[in-house]
């Protein structure tokens, strides 16, 4: 599926819960893959995405170092419903397919709900979690970067990658 188009469909999903062989699971996630987790592969300048988020209403609530190159940020945004973690490295888990691996990816983003606390008190944080995925998407079309998605349900029942190649 292109960016654009999933990040369309993400903003017109409906706002409701289904069950699925007797499980509860919101829209977002049953037809576009949209979970606490969510994983996306970037490549671009660290500095500059961590300032658009900024920008767009999110607060840097806490830095950390796995060495003296890798960096991470955990963010939330302003209404504390929707956090991310921006590390200025990649991690490619089992899911991705072998092609990103040759991509140049050097930055990777978690797309969290609210912590254990709020989520109580918000239970439906996935709108604004869509709305996180949507603002690093926006930015990555904005500036012409390299963005994956993993693997999601199209609402028809087959899995894709989202991927963005600028140059394609």
């Amino acid at each position: 599926m292109k960016l654009e188009e999933y990040l369309e469909k993400i903003e017109e999903c409906p706002d409701k819960y289904l069950e699925i062989n007797g499980n509860k699971s919101h829209r977002l996630t049953a037809d576009f893959g949209v979970y606490d987790n969510f994983p996306i592969l970037l490549r671009g300048d660290f500095n500059k995405i961590l300032g658009y988020l900024e920008k767009n209403g999110f607060n840097i609530i806490d830095t950390y170092k796995q060495s003296s190159n890798y960096i991470g940020h955990r963010l939330t945004n302003n209404n504390g419903i929707s956090r991310l973690q921006l590390r200025n490295y990649p991690c490619f888990d089992s899911f991705w397919p072998e092609f990103l691996m040759k991509e140049g990816f050097n930055m990777f983003a978690y797309i969290h709900g609210p912590s254990v606390d709020k989520w109580k008190e918000v239970k439906n944080p996935f709108p604004e979690m869509a709305k996180t995925i949507k603002t690093i998407g926006d930015y990555s079309m904005e500036n012409k970067i390299k963005l994956a998605f993993p693997e999601i349900k199209d609402g028809l029942g087959n899995d894709d990658i989202v991927f963005y190649n600028p140059s394609e």
